[in-house]
């Protein structure tokens, strides 16, 4: 069976469409206090960029900061040079980063317990 072409416009809108999925989930885990789960669109470039980090993460620079569980960096549209097969090849990478990612904030808020720096390891 062969999968009908998604348009450009179609591949955009289900990339957005993930995008708020993944921040609701972002969203749940932080309220939950379950781990820092960081998520940023930004418009003019159209891009996602997000990261899980454990509750008891350190934020003390460069060299002092907790190494994050997960991270997230997708762009949001296509150029305008690109054929319509290279943006399909492309959105389907894009959609697999994305399907990676929330399937760890699944795990973590099924798993319903903070996130600690010591079990780290075991929650991605």
């Amino acid at each position: 069976m062969t999968q009908q072409q998604l348009t450009i416009e179609e591949m955009t809108e289900r990339l957005h469409e993930r995008a708020e999925e993944a921040f609701i989930l972002s969203s749940i885990i932080t309220r939950r206090n379950l781990a820092h789960a960081f998520f940023s669109l930004t418009a003019h470039t159209q891009s996602t960029a997000a990261e899980i980090l454990p509750v008891d993460s350190t934020y003390g620079g460069p060299d002092n900061t907790t190494p994050a569980i997960a991270t997230l960096d997708v762009k949001m549209d296509f150029c305008d040079w690109m054929s319509l097969e290279t943006a399909d090849r492309e959105f389907r990478e894009r959609m697999s980063q994305f399907d990676g990612y929330v399937q760890t904030l699944d795990r973590i808020i099924d798993a319903g317990k903070p996130i600690v720096v010591s079990d780290k390891d075991s929650a991605a």
